[in-house]
């Protein structure tokens, strides 16, 4: 006799339920709003009023690389044994990782749309460089991308650092996996390299973004769920729906992605506002909110 999926066990359907419901009115909204139509000259998408072109241009080519690089050195070169949330047991296990099946994680979801955002973007700059003409198309996703992947990498940085380090700490797990190169790389260096891009780029954020930002959110849900159905891990045990409080869970992870959103809208606006004393904020709010030191262990010798 097969094993019952864990969505037709526990409170999971009602988890389902809200998670459909929200897709369906975030699609609704969507139409309504219709985010991919955005009057931005060409010059807005490649140019900064902050620092010359070519200083722009290096830095956005920059980020596209290392963010390429880390996502080839994430699925070629690491094999990791990391402590997964295994759904039969309910019990957090170590279990290989490798390969492709590296990029199933929400950070690498975000980190891989970082990269591809700065690759767009670099790729416009370069276009203004050279003299070249783009596609609307190519300009268009330029401007959708940024403010999405921009509220999910923060929102990986605040999960990261102030709930799923502490509570590794907490079951008094190993923690050395979340400080080495490349997890540095995607959740701390991701919010730095977007913070930096928010200050000397001129990209408009604005609220026509949000159910773009809900629908990557959700798409992640769905996918973590066929994932789990294949291999009965989830890589983040607070989405096991079958929980009493799942469904509000999920609900306050997409609330959790929509705050991220509005800080960095609030941030645009103080920029273009107050660019000075913002720029004296974020340094100290940024090294705030990464977590880029191993805790010491305490000895519990007498």
């Amino acid at each position: 006799m097969g094993e019952i999926s864990i969505w037709k066990q526990g409170d999971a359907r009602k988890t389902a339920i809200t998670i459909l419901l929200a897709l369906f009115l975030t699609v609704i909204a969507t139409i309504i709003i219709n985010p991919f139509e955005n009057n931005v000259s060409k010059s807005v998408i490649s140019e900064s009023t902050i620092i010359p072109l070519w200083t722009l241009v290096a830095f956005r080519t920059i980020v596209a690389i290392c963010g390429v690089s880390t996502l080839i050195y994430v699925v070629v070169g690491v094999k990791r044994e990391a402590l997964l949330y295994h759904t039969t047991s309910k019990e957090f296990e170590i279990i290989p990782m490798g390969g492709l099946w590296r990029l199933s994680t929400f950070t690498c979801w975000s980190f891989l749309g970082l990269s591809l955002a700065f690759t767009t973007l670099a790729l416009c700059s370069w276009a203004e460089i050279l003299g070249l003409g783009l596609p609307n198309i190519i300009l268009q996703f330029a401007i959708i991308i940024y403010p999405v992947i921009f509220a999910n990498s923060l929102f990986v940085t605040m999960v990261v650092t102030f709930i799923l380090i502490p509570q590794t700490h907490k079951r008094g797990d190993p923690l050395e996996n979340w400080f080495k190169f490349p997890e540095q790389m995607m959740h701390n260096l991701n919010t730095v390299f977007l913070v930096l891009e928010l200050v000397l780029g001129n990209l408009p954020i604005n609220l026509q973004s949000i159910p773009l930002v809900i629908i990557f959110g959700i798409s992640y849900v769905i996918f973590a769920a066929y994932n789990e159905k294949k291999t009965g891990i989830y890589f983040y045990s607070f989405l096991d729906p079958r929980s009493s409080k799942a469904a509000i869970i999920h609900i306050a992870l997409l609330l959790g992605s929509l705050i991220c959103f509005g800080l960095i809208l609030l941030l645009n606006i103080l920029i273009n506002q107050w660019y000075l004393g913002t720029i004296i904020f974020l340094l100290f709010a940024v090294p705030f909110i990464l977590y880029v030191k191993e805790p010491v262990k305490q000895n519990t010798e007498l």
